[in-house]
């Protein structure tokens, strides 16, 4: 997971900076640096893979979730560093040929405007690119998130069902709701705030105004872009903060305490995920058995 962090972290930094730079400049010092030629084509394409590739990351992030929890013992095997960095190279160069239009689609209008390309794929860009778009961005990586959490909250509640039967349910009722909170919440942020402007681009490009806007589509369409540049400002954090040993090491150091050592977090790991599939129960159980065979008889 720590793979998928470090390049969601860097992804998401390079999202803000393009788009703060592009908006600062042109807002402080009249500087519209998409009325260049070159800096139009590189921007809405490599803007545009980053913005998507973040958002893979994320349901990467989800489909490892979904493999720890569905299967403990096998998942060291296929969650891997190895794999992990295989996944993240992967994903840009998937996202780089299917959206490779990019560079044919866009060009400066008669007044030097980015827009698309009047003559070239102006109807490819205008009904299919936004369609492609919002399925690569936002859909296709919402529904693989959708499934894997639904998938974790069903082992999860189903590994605590296992548990009050055998009456050990109580104590790990709390670390299961805690977890089933934080999944349901990383899903629904997501939702809210990556879809609108999946759909936005989709009507703005069919009605014809994506460059030519009233006041009342530039104030909609601002906020939608808050929206979605919010979430490559909080997803890194909504899956930092979510774990119980980070919350613990920050506080630890704002206190100047000593920090969780090395043998501790891994300890909480491993009960962790035998908690999951109600190994330590068996465990428990074995020992107890090779205690009593082990009496004097």
């Amino acid at each position: 997971m720590a793979v998928y962090m470090s390049a969601l972290a860097l992804v998401d930094s390079v999202v803000l900076i393009l788009d703060f730079i592009n908006n600062w400049l042109k807002m402080k010092y009249k500087v519209f640096l998409l009325n260049n030629y070159t800096f139009c084509i590189f921007h809405r394409f490599f803007f545009n893979l980053c913005f998507t590739y973040a958002t893979w990351l994320v349901a990467a992030v989800a489909c490892e979730r979904f493999i720890v929890v569905t299967f403990p013992f096998k998942a060291k095997n296929i969650c891997t560093m190895k794999g992990a960095v295989k996944v993240v190279l992967i994903q840009p160069f998937a996202i780089f040929v299917l959206t490779f239009y990019e560079f044919w689609g866009w060009d400066l209008d008669e007044n030097g405007r980015c827009d698309v390309h009047k003559h070239r794929m102006y109807w490819f860009m205008s009904n299919v690119a936004p369609w492609i778009k919002a399925i690569l961005y936002s859909y296709l990586p919402v529904l693989i998130i959708i499934i894997c959490n639904i998938g974790i909250i069903f082992q999860l509640s189903r590994a605590r069902a296992e548990r009050l039967n055998l009456g050990t349910g109580e104590a790990s009722s709390v670390v299961n709701t805690k977890i089933t909170i934080m999944v349901v919440m990383i899903c629904l942020v997501f939702l809210v705030l990556t879809v609108p402007i999946s759909l936005w681009y989709i009507i703005l490009f069919a009605a014809g105004e994506f460059i030519e806007q009233g006041p009342k589509t530039t104030f909609i369409e601002v906020i939608i872009l808050i929206f979605g540049l919010l979430n490559h400002g909080i997803n890194f954090f909504l899956y930092i903060l979510s774990s119980e040993s980070f919350r613990k090491e920050f506080v630890a150091m704002m206190r100047c305490q000593e920090s969780v050592t090395p043998a501790q977090h891994h300890s909480k790991l491993y009960e962790t995920h035998s908690s999951l599939d109600g190994s330590d129960i068996s465990k428990r159980e074995n020992d107890g058995q090779d205690k009593v065979d082990h009496r004097p008889k």
